[in-house]
């Protein structure tokens, strides 16, 4: 079982973007669970504590959890986010996998998600 981080853009100018950033991250997250992966997705573990401490204090944290995976997944917007783009540079610096999506893989992925799921919750 491979330990699989999730690299996506956090930060955004407005509260909508926040929370859309952090959806599609849940929807990596979800899909590399289903493939059998255990998942860490910065994400969902500290969704919304913005303002609780200095944004440098977060990006250092992902990178010590970035340490520990065997693989890397990207978003395809990584260019749009320095935190994101910061741990694609850790990934190649310590000879961690990292996978940069496509849109079109994204847009999969959001598929499988929904299909599982609808599939799941009927039974």
């Amino acid at each position: 079982m491979n330990l699989t981080y999730i690299a996506a853009p956090y930060r955004a100018k407005s509260p909508v973007r926040l929370s859309q950033n952090i959806h599609e991250a849940k929807i990596m997250a979800q899909y590399y669970w289903l493939r059998g992966d255990a998942v860490i997705c910065p994400h969902m573990n500290s969704a919304f504590f913005d303002g609780l401490l200095p944004d440098y204090q977060f990006l250092k944290a992902t990178l010590k959890m970035l340490s520990k995976c065997d693989k890397a997944v990207f978003h395809p917007e990584i260019i749009q986010s320095e935190g994101a783009y910061k741990e694609l540079l850790f990934c190649r610096e310590h000879k961690i996998q990292a996978k940069q999506l496509t849109v079109i893989e994204f847009q999969d992925i959001e598929k499988h998600v929904k299909k599982h799921i609808k599939e799941f919750s009927n039974g």
